[in-house]
């Protein structure tokens, strides 16, 4: 008896040190005396917590084992207050710092969002990075708002082309100005054949996209890319400007106080031909494709044999005198 009457004597008294609280009261206004309404009070260490009323008062009952009370509000540095044997406990924020937007403008200036007027729009690193692509203009397709993203060629490193808010232009080139660290690029494309065309401008007779400028960005490489429109966002880059421009911002080293972060990722990737061209052994290729042309530069000369040749040497593999066709030639072009 005298044991089941130590032990009950002994839940008694957990009972009541477990219910053991008090009521901590106060107000918390600013630095000017006004009241903080709708401000967090959180018991540390717990979930306990409230929030002030129209007047900035706060009343929130904890247990005897909570030492500290945290104090936050949105535009206010957040307080850890430790209570003492008072439970009325007054506090005065003070307005924290906050944070702005900012995006890169012509020449490379950051400037508050706010505070601009023309329309533009920032891509971040993690956007940007966040579907896997080789070239950095395919990576922003779909993630910028009156931007048209088109790839020149369905072949390897192809040309892209850019155009902001439609096309300004009939006959001359619509490509946006892209301009990487302050210094603009030429974005033109490169085709191979009779002559090199501007992507977006007239049309070509070159017979191969050998890509532009904007393939050489790696999208890992790049911490922003701010999109300007319009004749005041693109002013200070004149004519060239004059169908919008790409600021492209580059990542950078910067200061850290509490630890080292390095970054680091790597891609590998293999391209196969889908189909592999026919080949006949009839028919030399000729001279933009209709007039006859017996030299190698423009149909398949002899076989990679170490020979040294004068340039349009005719294709005359036996000596024969005849135009002949070099059998697997097509084959030792793309090995060599």
């Amino acid at each position: 008896m005298k044991k089941v009457l130590f032990i009950l004597l002994a839940f008694l008294a957990t009972v009541t040190a477990i219910d053991a609280q008090r009521v901590v009261k106060g107000r918390i206004t600013d630095k000017s005396g006004d009241p903080v309404i709708g401000a967090n009070v959180v018991a540390k260490g717990t979930n306990l917590g409230t929030i002030t009323d129209l007047d900035g008062n706060y009343s929130l009952s904890v247990p005897e084992s909570v030492t500290t009370l945290v104090m936050s509000y949105t535009g206010f540095n957040s307080q850890d207050i430790v209570l003492g044997a008072s439970n009325m406990v007054d506090v005065t924020m003070e307005e924290g710092v906050l944070l702005q937007e900012t995006v890169v403008t012509a020449l490379g200036i950051q400037r508050n969002a706010r505070n601009i007027t023309y329309s533009n729009q920032t891509v971040s690193a993690d956007e940007l990075n966040s579907s896997p692509n080789k070239n950095t203009l395919e990576a922003l397709r779909g993630k910028t708002a009156g931007v048209k993203i088109s790839t020149g060629s369905g072949s390897v490193g192809a040309s892209s082309r850019i155009v902001l808010r439609g096309e300004s232009s009939l006959t001359g080139n619509n490509n946006a100005l892209i301009v990487v660290d302050g210094v603009p690029i030429d974005n033109d494309a490169s085709r191979g054949g009779n002559s090199s065309a501007t992507l977006g401008a007239t049309a070509s007779t070159g017979y191969a996209d050998y890509g532009n400028r904007f393939n050489d960005l790696n999208p890992e490489d790049i911490a922003s890319v701010t999109v300007l429109k319009g004749a005041s966002a693109t002013a200070v880059y004149g004519s060239r400007g004059a169908s919008g421009v790409l600021v492209i911002t580059t990542k950078k080293g910067q200061e850290s106080k509490d630890k080292l972060n390095v970054g680091f990722s790597t891609s590998y990737s293999v391209d196969e031909a889908y189909v592999l061209l026919k080949r006949q052994d009839k028919f030399g290729q000729g001279f933009d494709g209709n007039v006859f042309d017996s030299g190698e530069n423009f149909s398949w000369g002899p076989a990679y044999d170490g020979i040294v040749r004068p340039w349009t040497s005719p294709v005359d593999p036996d000596g024969d005198g005849k135009f002949e066709f070099c059998q697997d030639h097509l084959v030792r072009f793309l090995i060599n």
